[in-house]
């Protein structure tokens, strides 16, 4: 039996996927998770490429002020501060043939990302 309103339906409902996917594929983030004298952290870089704009998450509270510099070279750095005191420094460069590079930095210390 035909029934145009759940064809519509299933219509709408392929349509919101097909978004969906789309602005999946519109993003990128960067997931790195350590632990500093036993408290765990987890940065998580998101950069939602439909609207231009970098957000940082810190055990899934969003980090606010965070420093910005952009340089010539198509490079940026984020800084900010997590725990107490402790310098963070998400640094992106652009690497000849591979893109763009992200690195995580800990006062001073580099962070590897998980994979």
């Amino acid at each position: 039996m035909y029934c145009p309103v759940s064809n519509r339906g299933r219509q709408r409902k392929e349509a919101e996927l097909q978004e969906l996917e789309a602005s999946v594929l519109d993003s990128f983030s960067k997931l790195w998770s350590f632990e500093i004298e036993g408290e765990y952290y987890q940065i998580v870089l998101y950069l939602a490429h439909d609207k231009d704009t970098v957000d940082i998450f810190c055990n899934e509270d969003e980090v606010i002020g965070v420093i910005t510099n952009c340089t010539d070279e198509g490079g940026a750095t984020f800084d900010f501060v997590i725990g107490n005191s402790y310098k963070a420094r998400i640094s992106c460069c652009r690497l000849p043939g591979r893109g763009l590079d992200y690195n995580l930095t800990i006062d001073g210390y580099r962070v590897p990302a998980v994979e």
